[in-house]
């Protein structure tokens, strides 16, 4: 048995985690970043309202907030009004954070990264260039392209930001649908003209965890064979694996991940910038600071008009509660131990005071006693068995969680005799 110790909490648990593999490097968690996209690949996807600049600088400083500190900010070519927003995006993150890592998205055409040099010149800050050319089967069927013909343009536009000064990222989209030896290739070539860093990505969302591994350890072996290169894990979530096979690309070799609030993106969205703050956490990664959470996540459901799932992982309404009678007895007997960590944590696997949240006992259907009593407890009410039964038959009969007011006037009930 193990221990989890935050400051000033203690609890106890049994960790199932895997002993480090042989030659894995140090501290490999605590290296990991996160690099929010929610403006670039985030925005681009289908939205009820798309967010003004003075909304997007806001979500940006509380990211900063956070402690995100690498961002792909934009598409500058896309259009006038997204190129104006990108430029004073770089700007407003650049004067905030010298030190960031800003990321700009360029097909293979010289035009698009010349655009790139041109925010880094006019914002005096360093830009990456996040190359791509597509790469899978069907995207070469589907445009009549040929691999002699994508190394060509690939490695012109990186001679071009080369001679820009930009730091070049390269990215075969769709790699996870593409041949080993199309990526062995382009890769290849990227290198010699000078990428210093690969992204990865899922672009529809079809990896299961151990094709993530196994192209993440292909990469590292086969094309980067042990030099300084820094791989990106760019997932979506199209068949709802896009946390486990972020958090598989880190354990495999990758050293980043990009995330956007909410996992808003195309189709079924990208890898949530929350889950993977708390999954960071709890492998001993980089602390985030997750108190922030709940007001980043709030403010980008307002402005987006994207509402927060009930169940979204860390601040969903519901990431804390239970209304089940096992459940809530457990609660309740962690609660007479007089210790906050146990009641913290006893049936949660994400500690809610991270958030500055706390755990939520309601009454419903397929409660007990136990929850009766630990709402009483919370509404300054007298518990007794009486209050509990007909708590319990309420809840049975309208079939639903009840309310507190609706507990409160059982209360009264009990207490005056009241039918």
């Amino acid at each position: 048995m193990v221990s989890v110790k935050d400051e000033e909490w203690l609890f106890p648990f049994y960790d199932w985690q895997p002993p480090a593999p042989a030659g894995e490097v140090p501290g490999r968690w605590r290296q990991a970043t996160l690099l929010d996209t929610t403006l670039r690949d985030g925005i681009q996807s289908v939205l009820s309202r798309y967010p003004s600049l003075e909304q997007k600088l806001l979500l940006v400083d509380l990211l900063m907030e956070l402690g995100i500190d690498a961002f792909d900010v934009g598409f500058p070519v896309s259009n006038p009004r997204h190129k104006e927003h990108t430029h004073a995006t770089v700007a407003h993150i650049a004067r905030r954070n010298p030190a960031a890592r800003l990321v700009c998205l360029a097909r293979s055409k010289c035009e698009d990264v010349r655009a790139i040099a041109d925010l880094g010149q006019a914002a005096g800050t360093q830009m990456e260039a996040l190359v791509f050319v597509g790469s899978s089967p069907i995207r070469l069927m589907v445009e009549q392209w040929n691999v002699g013909a994508m190394v060509r343009w690939a490695t012109e536009t990186i001679d071009c930001a080369i001679h820009e000064g930009l730091v070049v990222n390269f990215a075969c989209e769709d790699a996870t649908r593409s041949e080993p030896e199309t990526l062995r290739v382009l890769h290849t070539a990227a290198l010699e003209h000078g990428a210093s860093r690969f992204t990865i990505p899922d672009t529809v969302g079809i990896c299961s965890v151990a094709s993530t591994t196994r192209i993440v350890q292909f990469l590292r072996a086969d094309v980067i064979q042990g030099r300084p290169i820094g791989i990106d894990w760019h997932g979506h979530n199209d068949r709802g694996l896009a946390v486990a096979n972020a958090m598989a690309a880190l354990a495999a070799g990758a050293d980043c991940v990009h995330t956007t609030v909410l996992g808003i993106g195309e189709r079924c969205g990208n890898v949530a910038l929350e889950p993977m703050v708390a999954n960071l956490y709890y492998e001993g990664g980089r602390a985030y600071r997750m108190a922030v959470l709940p007001r980043l996540v709030e403010w980008a459901a307002l402005v987006l008009d994207e509402p927060v799932p009930t169940r979204h992982p860390v601040v969903g309404r519901n990431a804390y509660s239970t209304a089940a009678g096992i459940h809530g007895a457990a609660i309740l007997k962690a609660s007479r131990l007089a210790q906050p960590e146990l009641i913290a944590n006893i049936y949660a696997g994400v500690d809610p005071r991270l958030t500055s949240r706390a755990v939520e006992v309601q009454v419903g259907p397929l409660s007990g006693s136990a929850n009766v009593e630990w709402a009483a407890a919370n509404l300054g009410i007298p518990f007794s068995a009486e209050l509990a039964g007909q708590a319990l038959d309420r809840a049975r009969e309208v079939d639903r969680i009840l309310t507190d007011e609706e507990i409160v006037e059982i209360a009264r009930r009990v207490v005056t005799g009241a039918v």
